[in-house]
């Protein structure tokens, strides 16, 4: 939610480090992708950015959160069966 604040300090209180390139990661996020700009789309008061996955830097098992209904959830764990 904070990247969609007007908020002008973005990474304030998120930890996050730089790659190489000088792009940012924030720490202990489930997945880390290179991206290639691919396009970038007209959305209304903003900007649709469209990257192509170049490569899958980073994953960790940690719990996905997930934007529906105007609020952050966490899905239920899928479980095994048998």
């Amino acid at each position: 939610m904070r990247f969609a604040s007007k908020s002008p300090d973005k990474f304030g209180e998120i930890p996050w480090r730089s790659t190489s390139e000088g792009l940012p990661i924030i720490d202990e996020c489930r997945l880390v992708l290179q991206c290639r700009l691919f396009s970038t789309l007209p959305g209304g008061d903003h900007a649709i950015i469209v990257g192509e996955v170049q490569e899958i830097v980073e994953t960790r098992d940690v719990p996905a959160m997930v934007y529906a209904d105007r609020r952050m959830t966490v899905p239920a764990q899928e479980t095994q069966v048998g």
